[in-house]
Parts: C-alpha cells; structure tokens; sequence
C-alpha cells in the first residue's frame, strides 16, 4: 500500500500562473508546474535555500523536495528548449496561515509581523 502523500506547505499563491514565449501563439503545447513544483524552485533556486530548508518550511522530506524539484527543473528545461507555454497549477498544498516558525521570511507576507525563526 503506498504510503499517503504529505500536504505541503506553500507560502503564498504563484503572483503570475502562466508564460508564453514570446511571438508564440497560446496553443495546448504546455508544461504544467504544480504550486508546490513552483515553491521548490522558488526556495532554492530563487530564496537560495537548501533542500533541507525547503523540506523544512514545505513540512515535507528532503527526499520528497529532491523529487518534486528535479521534476520542476526538468518541466522547465522542456519548455525552454521546446518553446513552450508554462502553467502554474494544481498539487497537493495548503496555503500558510503565517504560523510556520520554518519560514525563512523576515516578514510574513500574510500576516505582515515579523517572524521568529528556528535553529
């Protein structure tokens, strides 16, 4: 029996859900990166986190964030080459209501205070 997925923990709602390369008509040729796909790159590659940061922070594994970020970096490379469309939707997350004491943030984009971290 496989084991129940874990519901990860993303921080705030992509602020842009689609691209089109540029001079590309919108066609069904896309790539679809889940919220918690688009976190995963957002932590590590953008917020320079490392994966056991990010597992921190999502409430999931580092074994778990290796693989849902090697699969974004892999959509990402697809629709780079190929030229196109990337969507962000969908996954299995919840939103944070600002109680995270994981979140890397120095202020909380939800509730605005500022955080008290972990070690």
């Amino acid at each position: 029996m496989p084991k129940k997925q874990r519901c990860r923990n993303i921080c705030s709602a992509p602020r842009v859900e689609r691209f089109l390369p540029e001079g590309k008509q919108v066609s069904g040729d896309r790539v679809t990166l889940s919220c918690d796909e688009f976190e995963a790159i957002r932590l590590i590659d953008y917020e320079r986190r490392t994966q056991l940061q990010t597992a921190a922070q999502m409430h999931i594994s580092r074994t778990t964030v290796a693989e849902i970020y090697a699969s974004a970096r892999r959509k990402l490379a697809e629709a780079l080459l190929d030229g196109l469309e990337i969507e962000i939707s969908g996954g299995y997350y919840h939103l944070c209501d600002g109680t995270n004491p994981y979140c890397f943030r120095p202020v909380c984009l939800k509730t605005g205070r500022e955080k008290e971290h972990v070690d």
